[in-house]
């Protein structure tokens, strides 16, 4: 899509590209910030990532990192066992999970 975008405004004479380019870049601005803001609402791991539906993550049981996957995603986390875990107690990576130690 890049290369579009680049061979587009090249077709155009350079003020109006110059215009179209900015413009592009504004709205690629908003559209970002409008995305931003929706992965902000989503719930976070002790790492701080953000949790999705299908996502791996990481807790620590009792008998170590225990690894499973998010089958939902609406403020809580449902383990593959069953288990419904809070976010804030999981974290994205093992290596994240295993630094965090008894916290």
């Amino acid at each position: 899509m890049e290369n579009d975008i680049r061979g587009y405004l090249r077709t155009l004479p350079p003020h109006v590209a110059s215009r179209q380019a900015a413009r592009l870049l504004s709205d690629a601005a908003d559209e970002i910030e409008r995305l931003q803001a929706i992965i902000d609402k989503l719930p976070k791991t002790a790492d701080g990532v953000p949790v999705v539906p299908g996502m791996t993550v990481y807790y620590r049981g009792m008998g170590g990192v225990v690894q499973t996957t998010n089958e939902m995603c609406v403020n809580a986390i449902k383990a593959a066992n069953g288990f419904i875990l809070n976010p804030s107690g999981c974290y994205s990576t093992q290596v994240a999970a295993d630094a965090a130690g008894g916290e």
